[in-house]
């Protein structure tokens, strides 16, 4: 593929989502979307469609920047129907649990009676923050942080794996998760919950998500071809109130507030953010299938291989650093393993000690 203009990436997205229907509405679930880069996607995705389902999980949902959100979202789009639904913390893999039933209800129609399959077209997830500190344990034995950018959003994609995989959109359901695909350095094999304080720091946690998401999500599309599309996707700098977090050290708001003329002209704007979460969706990013040329290079070297890392100019990011030795050695099915065993034995008995 080649470049991809902000112009080009919006006419796209309308071409995409042109299809929804009352009868047939988008269906999407955004996670850590009530404020910041998710909240761009979710407003961009109410300009786009014209019949929306969203579930939105939000902290508080009767919050004024909820209410605010949504009032926004129903502006732009008069026909798109929310389910907010609380959970106090996407740290926390029971709190997920919890939240992502009600999903699954709500779609299946059991408040109802009904006995629907229910969908899911789009799981967009975001949720995290900036932080400096060093490792803040859950109750459940995840670093807080940790969990947000990586073990949460492996759940929330099991929990709703049997909907996402009855997806009617073209090339598949979408897996979006907003963070650093590109950020692969220092792999700790024998550590990968990074519990040693000489292993624990920010560098080498982005380090661990991208080489675990990488082939967490190569493993999804080989294992549901034609159904999943999975994309780890680094957005830039997008200007958020994430730099001016109290829990950041002094010296570091500072220089955010006095670089923010430059950054504001470095920057991704808002509504393009938002704009190329989306182009995602477009059939440059399939799920699965027959090698085909014109369409996005996957993780593992395949044209149309379903799991993608992209920049935030949607061109893709090539694996460098140990994928190649990693890929050899058999690690896909070690982190594969890791992964699903740190959630499910959390869900089994509340704690994770790996």
């Amino acid at each position: 593929m080649g470049l991809h203009p902000l112009k080009e990436v919006l006419s796209t997205n309308k071409q995409t989502l042109r299809n929804s229907t009352a009868e047939q509405p988008f269906v999407a679930v955004f996670t850590g979307a009530t404020q910041g880069i998710g909240s761009f996607a979710l407003l961009e995705l109410c300009r786009s469609v014209a019949y929306l389902q969203i579930h939105l999980l939000a902290r508080t949902p009767t919050s004024p920047t909820v209410v605010a959100l949504i009032a926004q979202c129903k502006n732009l789009c008069p026909n798109v129907v929310f389910n907010v639904i609380q959970c106090k913390d996407l740290a926390l893999i029971r709190d997920v649990d919890a939240a992502t039933e009600q999903i699954l209800r709500f779609e299946r129609g059991e408040k109802e009676g009904g006995k629907g399959k229910g969908r899911v077209d789009l799981l967009c997830m975001s949720q995290g923050y900036l932080t400096f500190e060093g490792r803040k344990e859950t109750k459940e034995g995840l670093d807080t942080r940790y969990s947000l950018i990586y073990h949460s959003r492996i759940r929330l994609t099991q929990n709703l794996l049997p909907l996402l995989l009855q997806s009617t959109h073209r090339g598949g359901a979408r897996i979006i998760s907003v963070f650093s695909p590109q950020g692969e350095k220092q792999l700790f094999e024998s550590d990968l919950s990074l519990r040693s304080a000489s292993h624990y720091n920010f560098t080498n946690t982005g380090s661990h998500v991208a080489y675990l998401k990488t082939f967490y999500f190569e493993e999804l599309a080989k294992k549901y071809p034609g159904k999943l599309s999975c994309v780890h996707y680094f957005p830039g700098l997008v200007a958020t109130g994430t730099f001016m977090n109290a829990t950041l050290p002094l010296w570091f708001r500072v220089l955010w507030t006095l670089l923010r003329p430059l950054t504001a002209l470095l920057s991704v704007k808002r509504e393009e953010s938002g704009a190329r979460i989306l182009y995602h969706l477009s059939e440059n990013f399939p799920a699965r299938g027959e090698e085909c040329e014109g369409v996005a290079l996957a993780s593992d070297g395949t044209r149309g291989g379903g799991a993608y890392r992209v920049n935030y100019d949607n061109e893709v990011f090539p694996c460098k650093g140990d994928f190649e030795r990693l890929r050899r050695e058999g690690f896909a099915e070690r982190a594969w393993v890791y992964s699903n065993t740190a959630v499910e034995e959390i869900a089994r008995n509340g704690v994770f000690t790996g």
